[in-house]
């Protein structure tokens, strides 16, 4: 297994590994029905990592940090907040999404981050899962309703 930053010869299959976060999602923006655009426009501007085992990729994490220095009312300098994190389906509950998000946590404790922040849909209950096996804890919760009909 390895984890290294992502490069351009790894959109395909990162574009493979967004698509199957994307089927999770009940995000009309950035579900099933997304276009390669939209799916790509989540992790624009993100450090991206992905992990690979022996020569396919099967994970990617993409995180992008928020500076809240001068925001008046934060008790944090920087948060992160966590874009895309996902493993092949066929490769999870193997600890792989557990690297990934322990690789991305050293590299936030370097870059000197306070908090680490993400949406993640409430129908993904095995998502929800793991991000509390990482030691997350829901402080809110967005409900919404369209008024497009």
């Amino acid at each position: 297994m390895f984890i290294r930053d992502a490069n351009a010869d790894d959109t395909a299959a990162m574009l493979r590994l967004l698509r199957q976060m994307a089927a999770c999602s009940s995000d009309a923006e950035h579900g099933p029905g997304s276009s390669d655009e939209q799916l790509f426009g989540v992790i624009e501007n993100c450090k991206t990592f992905v992990l690979g085992k022996n020569d396919q990729l099967i994970g990617i994490n993409a995180v992008r940090i928020v500076d809240l220095s001068e925001h008046p009312r934060s008790r944090y300098r920087k948060m992160a907040f966590i874009m895309a994190l996902g493993v092949e389906e066929i490769e999870r509950r193997r600890g792989y999404g557990a690297a990934l998000f322990d690789h991305m946590r050293k590299w936030l404790s370097e870059e000197e981050v306070d908090l680490i922040s993400l949406n993640v849909s409430a129908s993904n209950e095995a998502a929800q899962a793991f991000y509390r096996r990482m030691g997350l804890a829901a402080r809110s919760v967005q409900m919404d309703q369209s008024l497009k009909r």
